[in-house]
């Protein structure tokens, strides 16, 4: 049997980055095409991870059916890493890349395993707290009659923007479900795909809820683990980093632009635009979950307008540790957390 693997194409960083050109080491650190690399990261994660952390860390995942719990105890006792990946929930699974990458980081940390001769995990999180319901809220399938079709689930916050794991479905998921399932071809799997998806679009549950019981039956057997961005263990392992990251916004910033500087000196475009005052955090407010920015002597919510202080957030963090979160901070969050040897990125 022959495999013909192809190299995903995009900017040129991308390009120079997959090819491991000299001119963007600085930039990345590590290459993935290095055996070495991988075990320097390992090296650096056993600095910061002794057995207790890893503890910590067993306590945020989430086994699910058909995984082996014993893997994850094997983690724990002998020392092992993490290779993670992950995206935020989508309806009936979202995009079939969220697979792709799922494999890809169980085949990754395969390999690992073997050349670090310790247990490698790989583990999918789940990013709940994203708030684009556009993005989450639908799926599109190829039906029987050959042409794409759009599932959408109503957001019943159409004038707010909360995070995905606040939503419940509500009561038209069963609509969705029918709509989704008459579009298959009759097969001899149609009663499973029609009995798991009933019992993950329930109205009481979110959508976040639905996307890992579906993705944990699927996945699970594979000895995929999850996590989810909104896990108690998670906020409690990164709280304290994310009150670091707004009170050092200003200087963070600059460190960002400094680094964006270096990537257009070298003939790079900048991937993601940096915003004059922008906070890689959100905060939840009257609006949803809103981007924070520096004004006068605290920050201002995006859409609200609202002014709160340091403390002010830190004493709502202290309510309700789900209200603040990352932005793209979020593989910093993820590294705390967890024993990453590699996080396996893709599209968003």
């Amino acid at each position: 049997m022959e495999f013909i693997v192809g190299y995903p194409k995009g900017s040129p960083l991308v390009s120079d980055y997959l090819a491991n050109k000299d001119q963007v080491a600085d930039f990345f650190g590590r290459s993935f095409l290095s055996v070495g690399d991988f075990q320097s990261k390992a090296m650096e994660v056993d600095g910061r991870f002794g057995r207790a952390e890893r503890e910590l860390a067993a306590q945020a995942v989430l086994v699910p059916p058909g995984a082996d719990e014993a893997r994850l105890e094997a983690f724990v006792e002998k020392g092992g890493y993490m290779v993670t990946t992950g995206q935020q929930p989508g309806l009936l699974g979202g995009p079939l890349y969220n697979i792709y990458k799922a494999f890809t980081a169980a085949r990754l940390a395969a390999v690992l395993e073997e050349r670090l001769e310790k247990p490698v995990i790989p583990l999918f999180w789940v990013s709940s707290e994203d708030h684009d319901w556009d993005e989450a809220g639908h799926t599109e399938i190829i039906g029987v009659d050959n042409k794409i079709h759009r599932i959408e689930l109503e957001n019943v916050y159409s004038e707010t923007d909360p995070p995905i794991h606040r939503i419940q479905i509500g009561s038209a998921a069963q609509d969705q479900i029918d709509e989704f399932v008459q579009l298959l071809p009759d097969t001899e799997f149609s009663s499973k795909v029609y009995q798991v998806n009933s019992r993950i679009l329930w109205p009481e549950k979110t959508l976040a809820d639905g996307f890992h019981l579906l993705l944990q039956e699927l996945l699970g057997r594979f000895g995929i683990f999850f996590t989810d961005a909104a896990h108690p263990r998670v906020k409690a392992h990164s709280g304290r980093m994310l009150l670091e990251e707004l009170a050092r916004s200003e200087e963070l910033e600059a460190i960002l632009k400094r680094t964006g500087e270096g990537l257009s000196s070298a003939g790079y475009e900048l991937q993601v635009p940096l915003l004059e005052g922008g906070v890689n955090l959100f905060l939840e407010g009257s609006a949803g979950r809103e981007r924070l920015y520096r004004e006068g002597d605290g920050f201002r919510l995006r859409t609200s307008g609202e002014h709160v202080t340091l403390r002010d957030v830190k004493e709502r963090q202290a309510e309700d540790p789900l209200i603040l979160s990352p932005n793209v901070y979020s593989p910093c969050s993820r590294e705390r957390c967890f024993s990453d040897a590699v996080v396996r990125r893709g599209p968003r």
